[in-house]
């Protein structure tokens, strides 16, 4: 990955910062599929031939962009969980809570990652996939570190007890992505209160399940 962007890579940071800057705008604000590799060369003051010497091809700039934002994104969720709720059902939570704030503060970032997920190219399904299935693995571990598991019932095993929880709530999340495919960012936004209510009833449900 590095050898394929290395010609962006290796530009003086002043001029990578300009080039990230127009990426993000246009593709926060129109997507993949209308945004404009012309519009991104006016406000970043390159050519296009240089745009494509860096990146190969729109494709290529965008999977470089979406793994950008998903890296810068990620890592602002990391400094954040330092005193993590050792309740599993309250980390579960706190976690969605943070996401949630980095929306409101990053939303230029949050677009395109909403825009990637939910409203996902065909030509790049099968690379967004991975990218997902990726950061959902390597993120498991933050929800079952440290945790204090004595409320769990004795009869269940509670490892299996919350993977089953994580597929569950894994299925509430693939609920919300198919609702947002026909609203607007804005509309997702709005939404957000009820989706977190929601959110706590399905998880006081499944308690009933496993804790004592």
């Amino acid at each position: 990955m590095i050898l394929l962007y290395s010609k962006f890579e290796n530009l003086e940071q002043e001029k990578k910062e300009t080039i990230l800057a127009a990426c993000l705008d246009e593709f926060a604000q129109y997507g993949y599929q209308n945004s404009s590799t012309n519009r991104i060369v006016k406000k970043a003051e390159i050519s296009k031939g240089l745009l494509f010497h860096y990146f190969g091809s729109k494709r290529l700039l965008y999977l470089y962009i979406l793994d950008y934002v998903l890296a810068y994104y990620l890592k602002k969720i990391y400094q954040r969980l330092d005193g993590l709720p050792r309740d599993f059902f309250e980390r579960v939570m706190e976690i969605g809570l943070i996401k949630l704030e980095i929306a409101y503060q990053e939303p230029a970032i949050y677009k395109i990652i909403i825009d990637a997920f939910i409203y996902k190219p065909a030509e790049l399904e099968q690379e967004i996939n991975e990218r997902y299935k990726k950061i959902y693995e390597a993120n498991k571990p933050l929800l079952v570190q440290n945790l204090d598991t004595s409320r769990f019932r004795d009869d269940i095993d509670q490892e299996k007890a919350m993977e089953l929880i994580l597929f569950a709530m894994e299925g509430v999340s693939n609920k919300y992505l198919d609702l947002f495919k026909n609203m607007s960012y804005d509309e997702i936004m709005r939404k957000m209160d009820t989706i977190i209510r929601e959110y706590q009833d399905y998880m006081e449900i499944l308690k009933y399940g496993v804790y004592r």
